[in-house]
């Protein structure tokens, strides 16, 4: 092996031992040895050998998983793929000379501090992360704390601890209220096990500092912003393994649709997808903070995504969508260029009534706001345009 020192390589070292702990190119020399475990699935894949797990019904494959030092084997459930990936397990020990240290599990299983498999709408999901809350207080001992004190370490630990849980799951009200109960035991009581009185509402407590609060989080907004990061990811075109198998299960309508109410399949899809759908039931709060920069409008629907006005054109106008011939159809092709001026060309199933009139003359004022260009269109995170998406905006 040589070095390069300004361009030119230096003399050959013989390199006669490993590389120890710590060294900044053991991860880069891990990852080439790991990639020789994801090539040889592939090549059992290819050759038949292995008949790998079916996702939905796109009918995607998916045979291993692979982050930092875990790997996961996915398959159907036969003596053959057994067979084959013992004889992948044990070839692959033999050309890196590494002791492979495998276990069979069945879910739910923990996997970096999350239940992989568990129902998150149930209590005894989340008694793992009122257990280390509670551990924590334990932990403090006897120690007197300021009423100054006990804000800072509401804030910088009780409230911390359960963020890896909250940015993947929802947190149920019965959890959400126990974290509150431990909190407000602690901030009025100390570590003593007295109940004492509640001088000031939890919720105004929780206000920022300029509005007459304490400034502690509620856990329940951090929760809904931690799992609107998922939601405008799936607005992002960026290729992810994880959005192919949505899309895979769920359909295409999944990805780039700001509005996923639609999208669940009743009792077929899982908790945390219906969650995730969910999450701005009611009020559509997610469709007030994204919207769409139209450019030449060929991935933005013109009656179901938000790019005229704070509103999707279905929303401002239910009595002409219900008419209109072109419900399901995107920006580009709800008209045409002519002589290279955009020129609307909506069609409706039926003749107008008088008083619908006034609507069609509202709907050609916003769309005479809007232009047509030949960019193409991006999603933006209203509160921060120019960064994009964070928790911390919303």
């Amino acid at each position: 092996m040589s070095v390069l020192v300004n361009g030119s390589p230096t003399e050959e070292i013989n390199i006669r031992r490993g590389l120890k702990q710590g060294d900044p190119l053991a991860p880069l020399l891990f990852l080439i040895v790991a990639e020789g475990l994801g090539a040889l699935m592939r090549m059992v894949v290819d050759r038949g050998r292995f008949k790998p797990f079916s996702v939905g019904r796109g009918g995607m494959l998916i045979s291993i998983l692979q982050y930092v030092d875990d790997t996961l084997c996915i398959r159907e459930a036969t003596v053959e793929n057994l067979w084959a990936v013992k004889a992948v397990l044990r070839g692959f020990e033999m050309a890196s000379a590494e002791f492979l240290n495998c276990r069979i599990d069945r879910f739910p299983f923990k996997y970096l501090g999350l239940p992989v498999g568990a129902n998150p709408r149930l209590f005894s999901t989340w008694l793992p992360m009122l257990d280390t809350i509670r551990r924590r207080l334990g932990s403090w001992g006897n120690k007197f704390i300021s009423l100054g004190g006990r804000i800072v370490l509401i804030n910088a630990v009780l409230s911390a601890i359960p963020i890896f849980f909250l940015s993947y799951m929802k947190m149920p009200m019965k959890v959400w209220r126990e974290v509150v109960r431990i909190q407000h035991n602690f901030l009025w009581g100390g570590l003593t096990k007295k109940r004492r009185i509640s001088w000031v509402k939890w919720k105004d407590l929780c206000k920022p500092k300029k509005e007459g609060g304490l400034g502690i989080r509620n856990l329940r907004f951090v929760n809904l912003s931690l799992l609107a990061k998922w939601r405008w990811r799936l607005l992002l075109e960026e290729e992810e393994v994880w959005k192919h198998v949505i899309m895979a299960k769920y359909g295409d309508g999944a990805l780039g649709n700001v509005t996923l109410g639609d999208t669940v399949f009743g009792n077929v899809c899982s908790a945390w997808w219906g969650d995730l759908c969910k999450l701005d039931k009611g009020d559509g709060w997610f469709n007030q903070v994204v919207t769409k920069n139209v450019g030449r409008g060929d991935s933005t629907m013109f009656w179901k995504d938000v790019w005229a006005g704070y509103q999707t054109l279905e929303q401002q106008f239910p009595r002409l969508f219900g008419i209109s011939a072109q419900q399901h159809e995107k920006v580009a092709n709800m008209g045409s260029w002519e002589n290279g001026v955009w020129r609307w060309g909506l069609l409706w199933r039926r003749q107008f009534f008088v008083w619908e009139n006034d609507l069609l003359r509202q709907l050609e004022e916003v769309l005479t706001n809007s232009t047509i260009t030949e960019a193409v269109d991006r999603w933006v995170w209203k509160p921060n345009e120019e960064d994009g998406f964070s928790v911390k905006s919303l």
